[in-house]
């Protein structure tokens, strides 16, 4: 049985959802029995067009705007079109009725980015989200990013760079197996259960 699990991560302009633009888009399926780098996985860049943004996350995000200015990505109604077909389609391959969704910041940050979109649908995934970024607690507060989470990411063999989304995606991903152990069958069969 897999796991009904979509890590999604995306890279944006800033932190706003009602001004900021998303610059990149990444998903990876937890398929039991299967190295992160092996699961099926989408991953696009999106083109905003014009701009608006804070440098910090655009100097965050330097690699991708290279690559927009070198004319990679499309609009973000092409890229969620896509997206949503690569879910559908992941979910009619493994027979899974909703998806639980996984992310670094997925409820606070990226969910608030993409319940905007026109697109997105919301009737592939359960009202509830597995926030992997708490696991950088520390007695004085939640880090961004922890040591553990590069270490993680070269134990796991996760190719890539921080902050690109695919990356960011598979490392969260391996972080839930680890941690919360989302591919053990006890689990897994709950939740398959509880989604449908």
């Amino acid at each position: 049985m897999n796991s009904p699990y979509i890590a999604i991560d995306i890279e944006t302009t800033g932190t706003d959802p009602e001004r900021h633009q998303i610059l990149e888009i990444a998903a990876v399926y937890n398929r039991q029995g299967v190295d992160v780098m092996d699961c099926p996985a989408f991953q696009s860049i999106v083109d905003p067009g014009e701009i608006v943004g804070e440098p910090y996350a655009l100097n965050m995000n330097a690699r991708t705007m290279e690559r927009l200015a070198r004319g990679e990505g499309d609009s973000l109604n092409v890229v969620m079109d896509r997206l949503m077909d690569w879910v559908d389609d992941t979910q009619h391959r493994f027979g899974i009725a909703r998806f639980h969704l996984i992310g670094k910041n997925g409820g606070k940050f990226d969910y608030q980015f993409l319940k905007r979109v026109p697109g997105w649908d919301e009737d592939y995934f359960s009202h509830r989200h597995l926030e992997v970024g708490s696991l950088f607690s520390t007695p004085g507060g939640i880090d961004s990013q922890s040591d553990l989470y590069a270490a993680l990411a070269v134990d796991a063999k996760i190719e890539g760079d921080p902050h690109e989304a695919l990356y960011d995606a598979r490392v969260s991903l391996e972080l839930a197996r680890r941690f919360w152990q989302v591919t053990s069958g006890r689990v897994a069969a709950e939740l398959s259960k509880d989604a449908a």
